[in-house]
């Protein structure tokens, strides 16, 4: 009887190391196919929003506000945009039942009625696939008990740290004449001279304010959402019990860099971004939640100066888990892959209430100008 010839040892070890040679080629192209997919989905869900603001403009002649106070009343006004664009979004039901509640988002004692349910709900349009939260879905309500829906999207405020205004009790965000979101659009007729970009407190915008023209200013981009990793999300927030630094790392994107220490955050006593929340839900319009802020560019850190009378003073920087850049959709509804590298102009401007101009042109560069509606810049972004 022949014997079969049977592999040698050094044949099979050959043989395995062709194997992991082929596996670690193939691998990163499939882990790139895989994020191309993820990014195109991304790309697509900033278009519908940005398609559904166009509608929503067309029938309420001005864009949401980027922050209402609730039906219930009080002085807090946590409504984001997004809760008024979900019917453009095929999320009427879901409206519905948000109008029909009591609760306002902000406070995770209201999950008992309508509205926090609705608050609750996770909307896979509002995060983007790349995000590491996208993967969290099954878990997300018992990692996070007293949190809503997140969103890894957010509303352009403008280039500006502050307004120059304080009042109701909650500073830079709050605002005299308020509209109050019942279900309608209630007007536009309130002030729209303390922010900058396309969102802001309690009052919407309509087309004839952004003057610097639909195509040229940012309705919305990315933000990443936490879930806790400071490795991944490089914010920083200021308690109130803290002394705040002089000078303030909230108000000069340059000092605010400066000072990021280990895991992303801010000097010594500082907090996680997201406090003992995740801040990343899409129905609670806070600044620190639900805005952004074109100063620093973009995956840069950002900072939230807490606690009464600010709810607004900070810097909120758009981010992403896409590779050197992040997505935002413009007025006009076109979709733009905003590169790291943009022109972020002078970082050692400060951006508090002492300087601001409404129709000045931004001191941040291209991407400053791509956050303010009115300032009159001619410096466009090009892909």
């Amino acid at each position: 009887m022949r014997l079969r010839p049977a592999f040698t040892l050094v044949e099979l070890l050959v043989v395995i190391a062709i194997i992991g040679t082929l596996v670690g080629l193939l691998l990163p192209a499939v882990q790139a196919a895989r994020e191309s997919g993820r990014r195109s989905v991304c790309q697509n869900n900033i278009r519908q929003i940005g398609l559904a603001l166009a509608n929503y403009e067309s029938a309420n002649r001005a864009m949401p506000p980027g922050c209402d106070f609730y039906t219930n009343g009080g002085t807090t006004p946590n409504i984001s945009s997004f809760v008024r664009l979900l019917p453009y979004l095929e999320q009427q039901a879901l409206y519905s039942l948000a109008a029909a509640g009591n609760g306002t988002p902000f406070m995770p004692n209201t999950l008992g009625n309508n509205a926090s349910t609705a608050w609750r709900t996770w909307v896979s349009g509002f995060v983007c696939p790349s995000d590491v939260a996208a993967s969290m879905q099954g878990s997300w309500y018992k990692s996070y008990a007293n949190n809503h829906g997140p969103s890894g999207y957010a509303a352009n405020r403008g280039d500006w740290s502050t307004a120059p205004t304080t009042t109701a009790g909650n500073g830079a965000w709050a605002a005299s004449n308020p509209t109050i979101f019942d279900g309608s659009h209630t007007g536009f007729s309130g002030d729209k001279t303390t922010w900058r970009g396309m969102f802001g407190p309690s009052t919407g915008i309509q087309i004839k304010d952004v003057t610097d023209g639909m195509g040229f200013t940012i309705a919305y981009a990315e933000k990443r959402i936490y879930v806790g990793e400071p490795n991944k999300v490089p914010d920083a927030i200021w308690s109130q019990s803290n002394n705040y630094p002089n000078p303030n790392p909230c108000f000069t994107p340059s000092v605010l860099v400066s000072k990021i220490g280990d895991g992303g955050f801010v000097g010594a006593g500082a907090v996680a971004y997201g406090w003992n929340y995740n801040w990343s839900s899409w129905a609670c319009g806070l600044p620190f939640n639900h805005s952004l802020v074109t100063a620093l560019p973009p995956n840069g850190p950002s900072c939230d100066q807490v606690g009464s009378p600010s709810w607004g003073i900070g810097l909120y920087t758009a981010s992403s888990f896409h590779q050197g850049g992040v997505f935002a959709v413009m007025g006009d509804g076109a979709v733009r892959f905003v590169a790291d590298t943009v022109d972020a102009g002078n970082q050692s401007v400060k951006a508090d209430s002492s300087g601001f101009k409404l129709n000045a042109q931004s001191a941040y560069g291209v991407w400053g100008a791509m956050g303010s509606r009115c300032g009159g810049e001619t410096a466009r972004y090009e892909e």
